[in-house]
Parts: structure tokens; C-alpha cells; sequence
């Protein structure tokens, strides 16, 4: 008995590159429609294509930008709003003595976290500043608008510039002379609380025992136990203490010495301070760039002036300063801060 033969159209032939007259080419046949036909599978591009893909849409989409506060010494006009002075920590040192211990904390977010504005409140100062950062409006034209409700968070970075104060005396006394030429000893600490989803403005502050507050519990001593930045403490303290690491996710934890540039009279004589080889390194400037998410976020719809609702943009840098030589006595003030920064986006 003969075998069966098939005939197809031409076009079918065409297409398969086959004459399928016998069994054979006819399997081939219907093996490619299985994998290619309606009910097969269907064309999956592989990771590196994605990622190259990826790559470039990022390089040729439309970015935008979101300014953080300005706090540098600029000309004066808008967008400028000076630098931010050191201000002594209670609680830290001898009694008595009440800046052995000096510091600064800069929070990325539009306002302030309670626990941070509380901070303020108790000590009748600014101790913490406020860096917005990720603040959009909703509409279009300004840099800074999203049209949609998603965005997806290229960088983010903030530029911190220390200076030690220059200080000039004449005939001052020995113990002031002192203290202004001590070199300083800072601890920097960037941290950004653990929470399974980031909040409004002052959601993330409650000093509860799921979320990370720095006055209350910052640090865990030798014992154990959480302590914050307004508990009572040695100068030192503040410099060992380990980061809570069950409340908080360290992103840095940096110590430096800065030698104060200083010039004084004291009967006709000139003396000027310096640092290590006759040279005073008083000021330090380092660019750090904050985590930002993977996948694309999701803004407010029912405000103008929007900040992201499912993800943790608040992060807190402590600076923290001590003068070396002492026990705790000598002033530790006569630092600022200067710092600005931004965050790039594309809106979708």
C-alpha cells in the first residue's frame, strides 16, 4: 500500500522552506505551528535584551528634577536659605558643661517627622532641618510636575559641606584660647527608619516600639539597651554606641577630625592653629547619594504638592562633634553645615 501524502498551499510551502508531500516534512510542520501557533508559545525576549532595552529608554527618555533645600550662604535671594549652626545636646558630658556635645541632623521629606520636630521643641533650637527632595506638583510646565500618578526615581544625592568656624581672639583668656583651637572630632550617621511602607509627613515618627525615633532610640549601649540622643550620656557615649539596627537601616557611619584655621593676639605675638605637617583642615565636603527604588513609585492623587506614598524617602543625617583633648568640658560648637541636593525622575 502506498504512504499517505499531504498537500499544502503554497503559501504554507513558502513559508516552512519544504515541499511536505510525505510524513516526514508534514511533522515538521505541524511541530512548528505548536511552537509558534496560536496555542504555542509565545516569543519571550531574553534578560540581557531587557536590560539593554532598559538602558535605553533611561538614556534617551526625559528627565526630571527635584530640587532639595538650598542651605548654603548664597546672594540672599530666593532659594538660598543660609547654613545651619551646630547646636550643644543636653545631657552629653559633665554637669555643668552643656556643649561638650554639638549637632546637626538633616531630614530628606518635605516637613519634619514628629519625633524630629519634637527634638526642636525640647530644645527651644533647630536641630533638625528639613530637606524635602521628593516633593512633585501635579500638573505641567515646571520642573518639577508629574502628569500620571507613577514615576520611577533615577538618583537621589545630598551634598554636605562641614566648616569649622574661623576664630580670631585678642587677648582673650587662656582657657577660651583653649577651647577655640582643640581640633574636633565628628561622628556622621545616615540612617533611614524600617518600615514596610513609607508614609505622609509625620507618619513615620511615633515613638512606638515598631518604629525608629532618633531622641528615644538611636544607639544600643554596653548593655544592650536602646538609648536615644537627648538621653543622658557621656561625650563619648555618643561616638561608641552601636546604631539600633532592629529600628534602623544604616546607610553610613563615618568618623573625621577637623582642625580649626584660627588666628590670635596674645601680647603681640601670632600664633595660628594647624592640623597634622602645619596644614588645618577645617572644612570637608562629600557628595552621598540616598537609596532609591528599583521599581517605579506611586505619588498622592488628591493633593497638589505630592510626596510618594509606597516608599520610605525619609532619611536622617546626624552629624555629631566633640572637641579631642578634653573630658568633656571644652565647647563644641563653632561649626555649620551647608548643604543642598536633588533627585532625578522620569514620570510616566
Amino acid at each position: 500500500m502506498p504512504r499517505r501524502t499531504f498537500a499544502l498551499s503554497k503559501s504554507t510551502r513558502a513559508r516552512l522552506g519544504v515541499l511536505p508531500t510525505k510524513y516526514g516534512p508534514m511533522r515538521k510542520y505541524r511541530k512548528q505551528r505548536s511552537k509558534f501557533g496560536k496555542k504555542g508559545k509565545k516569543y519571550q525576549p531574553t534578560l540581557s535584551f531587557q536590560k539593554q532595552m532598559k538602558l535605553y529608554e533611561n538614556q534617551h527618555v526625559e528627565k526630571k528634577f527635584i530640587p532639595m533645600r538650598n542651605r548654603t550662604n548664597g546672594p540672599g535671594a530666593a532659594g538660598y536659605e543660609f547654613d545651619c549652626p551646630a547646636v550643644a545636646i543636653p545631657n552629653a558630658g559633665l554637669t555643668g558643661a552643656d556643649d561638650g556635645l554639638s549637632g546637626i541632623i538633616l531630614q530628606t521629606g518635605e516637613t519634619l517627622t514628629n519625633a524630629n520636630a519634637a527634638m526642636n521643641t525640647t530644645l527651644g533650637e533647630d536641630l533638625c532641618y528639613e530637606m524635602a527632595g521628593y516633593t512633585v506638583t501635579r500638573g505641567t510646565g515646571a520642573v518639577s510636575d508629574i502628569v500620571g500618578n507613577y514615576v520611577n526615581l533615577s538618583s537621589s544625592f545630598i551634598n554636605i559641606n562641614i566648616n569649622v568656624d574661623p576664630y580670631q581672639s585678642n587677648n582673650q583668656a587662656n582657657a577660651d584660647l583653649l577651647a577655640a583651637s582643640l581640633p574636633r572630632q565628628f561622628r556622621l550617621i545616615m540612617v533611614k527608619g524600617k518600615r514596610n511602607n513609607s508614609v505622609a509627613g509625620g507618619a513615620s515618627t511615633d515613638q512606638g516600639s515598631l518604629t525608629g525615633a532618633i531622641q528615644t532610640n538611636l544607639f544600643i549601649d554596653e548593655i544592650n539597651q536602646e538609648k536615644g540622643l537627648l538621653d543622658p550620656m557621656s561625650v563619648q557615649d555618643a561616638f561608641t554606641w552601636l546604631i539600633n539596627k532592629q529600628k534602623f537601616q544604616v546607610l553610613k557611619d563615618e568618623r573625621f577630625t577637623l582642625y580649626p584655621n584660627q588666628q590670635y593676639t596674645k601680647t603681640d605675638a601670632v600664633n595660628t592653629a594647624s592640623g597634622p605637617n602645619g596644614i588645618a583642615k577645617s572644612q570637608r565636603f562629600k557628595k552621598y547619594y540616598l537609596p532609591v527604588p528599583k521599581n517605579k513609585i506611586k505619588y498622592d492623587t488628591e493633593h497638589t504638592r505630592i510626596q510618594p506614598l509606597d516608599f520610605n524617602y525619609v532619611v536622617h543625617t546626624v552629624i555629631l562633634c566633640k572637641s579631642m583633648g578634653g573630658s568633656g568640658n571644652p565647647s563644641s560648637l563653632g561649626w555649620n553645615v551647608q548643604s543642598n541636593g536633588g533627585t532625578s525622575y522620569t514620570d510616566f
